[in-house]
């Protein structure tokens, strides 16, 4: 048996933070762990995180994105997983009518605007809120 070792492997998650002029992007998980989210998922082994952001928009909404940059990290507190999160906008403005759950993790997508994420997701980091925020609240007339 071996010892000594480090049993504590934690996961890389990228996270899609994804604004426009429709609002922020939200799943809702089938498995409500959390029951909203940002569109994400594991990073590949020695796959970019922004690569991996991309990659996990597109498979469970459907939607092409552009990563524009890393907004912060940190551990989950209830997974443990290393989160990174990426600014992304969609890919050519139709794109972004086009989004749809894969019906896999996600049984929802919406485009949720600034008063209705801070009632759906309360827990939102301050970081990932204030850009958020920046972004949505800039575009009001």
């Amino acid at each position: 048996m071996l010892t000594g070792m480090n049993t504590d492997v934690r996961h890389l998650v990228a996270v899609a933070v994804i604004t426009c002029d429709l609002g922020v992007l939200i799943g809702q998980r089938r498995d409500q762990q959390p029951p909203w989210s940002f569109p994400g998922g594991k990073v590949l082994s020695g796959e970019d995180p922004a690569v991996a952001a991309v990659r996990e928009t597109h498979e469970e909404t459907g939607l092409a994105v552009v990563a524009h940059g890393e907004l912060g990290r940190r551990v989950h507190l209830a997974t443990r997983c290393d989160i990174v999160y990426i600014a992304c906008t969609p890919r050519g403005g139709a794109a972004a009518f086009g989004v749809a759950p894969d019906g896999r993790e996600l049984s929802t997508v919406r485009w949720m605007r600034w008063e209705e994420l801070n009632v759906i997701m309360p827990d939102v980091s301050a970081p990932i809120r204030d850009f958020i925020a920046d972004r949505l609240l800039a575009r009001l007339p």
